[in-house]
């Protein structure tokens, strides 16, 4: 699908670029591909559908586009466009642009000026970045690998492509902050991640995607100002999509902007409806501004979409544990891998909550053998449900000493609260938002 799959997208950027247009994104847009254009444009909030079909033979590449009105069905406007095959990718744009200068006119935008920013020229490269953001919402550890060893094949099929580069730089840091096993295992992540964002931004100043993936890697080494200037700018620049305005959400959320974070990630929602991840993290926004049903809400309304998505169901176990929900709230956790970190602390905090205080301490080695020490902030949200509020203190200072990406959460983390009062948070909160 490779060729079709960068079709859609290449017109859905050319349209978005216009900034006239409220463009659904790729998931959402993806997961209704077989649907009529009524039923489509219901279930994402539009007006009007573009849809078409690809026909491929040895020498030539006919593409049909159409415009139909979402409300009755009825087609708006269509044309056909033949081209010699050749360097499918340059078909790919030409098309994409003719299609956004009729749709200009037909709706009565200005013209557009189409200008791809950090694409490539190698149809293999694109077809594997294609194939990783195909599974971006998986994120177990296996996707994340899976993902990381295609867009690292494609920046090696295209050293010149800012858009993978992007892509590889904010895997590697979502992998290096999630699954590392100690903290040197998350150094050497994060260098590769930060050597991918650069070399993005490098390549195209101007691409959204790259400097998203560098704020991402700035909130998690916990310099909050520069994450949160980077990922500020990145939602003003052509191409934001709604991974880019979620991760803005959640870095307004861990800085005290609650409300502007919970508007943010409206858009990000509006943008990207049927998407499970922006779902999910809505639901983790909505968690730290310790709403807690509204984010169980939201993180049912993930699962509908993707059942796998093991964010959604770690912040729901969260809600239903801090609703006093603790029997769901245990079944929830279960249904996360063993080792995982959210699980872990989950089940050591209804221990506690049940007065099972062995459980909870066992907990304390689980973690440590699993994760090493690049999980002390995991330690101290034990520490500070057992009440050993010295303990706690000291597990915060050592998630410090290691740059534990965790503590980006500290303000707003209620696991952390009977913390708060510890001269060492006061300490490190201090640094990390200063």
């Amino acid at each position: 699908y490779y060729f079709s799959d960068g079709m859609a997208e290449e017109v859905r950027a050319a349209l978005a670029a216009l900034g006239s247009f409220h463009v659904v994104a790729r998931t959402s847009s993806e997961m209704l591909r077989n649907a009529d254009a009524v039923t489509a444009a219901h279930r994402l909030d539009v007006e009007n559908v573009v849809t078409g079909s690809v026909r491929r033979s040895a020498s030539t590449v006919r593409v049909n586009a159409q415009l139909v009105d979402g409300k009755d069905g009825l087609e708006q406007w269509s044309q056909s466009f033949d081209r010699p095959f050749g360097d499918v990718l340059q078909i790919q744009s030409d098309i994409a642009a003719n299609v956004a200068r009729a749709l200009s006119a037909r709706l009565g935008s200005g013209a557009p000026t189409v200008a791809a920013i950090g694409g490539t020229s190698d149809p293999q490269a694109q077809d594997l970045l294609l194939q990783a953001t195909a599974s971006v919402g998986d994120d177990s550890n296996e996707a994340h690998l899976r993902r990381i060893a295609q867009l690292t094949k494609a920046t090696q099929l295209d050293p010149n492509y800012a858009q993978a580069f992007a892509r590889l730089a904010v895997e590697n840091e979502l992998w290096a902050s999630t699954y590392a096993s100690n903290s040197a295992e998350k150094d050497a992540g994060e260098t590769k991640a930060i050597r991918a964002a650069r070399r993005a931004i490098e390549l195209a100043p101007n691409l959204a995607l790259g400097h998203s993936a560098l704020a991402v890697i700035y909130h998690n080494q916990l310099q909050m100002s520069r994450a949160f200037q980077e990922s500020q700018r990145s939602v003003t620049l052509p191409g934001a999509d709604s991974p880019i305005f979620f991760n803005h959400a959640l870095t307004l959320s861990q800085i005290g902007r609650q409300s502007e974070a919970e508007t943010v990630a409206a858009q990000a929602i509006s943008l990207d409806p049927l998407n499970a991840v922006a779902r999910a993290v809505q639901a983790r926004i909505l968690f730290f501004g310790r709403r807690y049903p509204e984010s169980l809400d939201a993180g049912r309304r993930a699962l509908l979409i993707n059942t796998e998505n093991t964010l959604a169901r770690s912040v729901m176990g969260w809600d239903l544990l801090m609703l006093n929900r603790l029997d769901e709230a245990r079944r929830m956790f279960e249904t996360l891998p063993a080792d995982d970190y959210r699980r872990i602390v989950g089940l050591a905090a209804i221990a506690v909550r049940l007065k099972r205080r062995g459980a909870a301490v066992a907990a304390l080695d689980a973690i440590h053998k699993r994760y090493g020490d690049a999980a002390n902030y995991q330690i101290a949200q034990i520490y500070a449900q057992l009440g050993e509020l010295d303990n706690g203190g000291a597990a915060l200072q050592a998630a410090w000493e290691k740059r534990d990406s965790g503590l980006a959460s500290m303000r707003v983390d209620p696991f952390i609260d009977p913390l708060r009062k510890d001269a060492r948070y006061r300490a490190i909160a201090s640094r990390v938002f200063g």
